[in-house]
């Protein structure tokens, strides 16, 4: 376990040696269940399957008031026995050749972060622009794992990261994207490249609210409906 910002965990299972691998693919999730708890919660995975260690599974989970799995790890649990069940979902890049809108919100990071280490082990053909919306600067993270895999993106594509905040203070030294997430990508990517979208995939995760009106915008701007893919990062506060 290791604390990512104030209230977000990053948290690796470790199976037995003689395991039987999930043979997942990047954007799916997993659900973990440990003794004492009603039920089962459901996580992405946040590594591509390729970039993960041997019978070892990464989370990224945020703590939230009610939230029973969350604060069950508020103490740190390392050695406790959890049980996994994988792979579910069906949250994955596709063939296409289209360029990709990426936008993330929270811990919902982690199955977008793991789409595009799969695409940069994969060197797919695509170009990318990927938006994190995050509170303030305390609450960014992964920022130098996104930047290798700009860096190591296939170098004959773009790829844009931009971390966009809503409630960094105005005074401090803060020189990137500010507002909603949405809202951002809009104003200052969209109108002001003056860009057509409209033949541009969508893949989406984070805060049900942010992940509808992400859904939303990008219908707005001619992007099908079906080329919109997303998982909504549900827990207690959604509820």
């Amino acid at each position: 376990m290791d604390n990512l910002t104030s209230d977000t965990y990053k948290l690796v299972v470790k199976c037995h040696e003689d395991a039987l691998p999930f043979n997942s693919h990047a954007g799916q999730y997993a659900t973990l269940k440990v003794d004492g708890l009603n039920k089962p919660r459901a996580y992405s995975f946040a590594k591509s399957p390729k970039s993960e260690n041997k019978n070892e599974y990464t989370f990224f989970i945020r703590q939230v008031p009610g939230g029973e799995f969350s604060n069950w790890l508020a103490k740190n649990r390392t050695g406790e026995k959890i049980i996994i069940s994988a792979p579910l979902g069906y949250f994955k890049l596709d063939d296409s050749k289209d360029d990709m809108v990426c936008i993330a919100g929270g811990s919902g990071l982690a199955p977008i972060k793991s789409l595009l280490e799969g695409g940069v082990i994969d060197q797919i053909k695509r170009d990318v622009v990927f938006l994190f919306g995050a509170r303030t600067q305390d609450d960014l993270y992964c920022v130098k794992e996104l930047e290798e895999i700009k860096k190591n993106w296939n170098q004959e594509f773009k790829f844009d990261f931009i971390p966009v905040l809503n409630m960094e203070p105005e005074d401090s030294d803060w020189n990137g994207g500010r507002g909603f997430v949405t809202d951002y990508f809009e104003e200052n990517v969209i109108r002001k490249n003056n860009l057509d979208i409209s033949d541009w995939q969508g893949y989406l995760c984070g805060p049900p609210p942010m992940v509808d009106a992400a859904s939303s915008l990008l219908q707005k701007h001619g992007i099908k409906v079906d080329e919109i893919f997303y998982d909504k990062f549900t827990d207690s506060s959604n509820l």
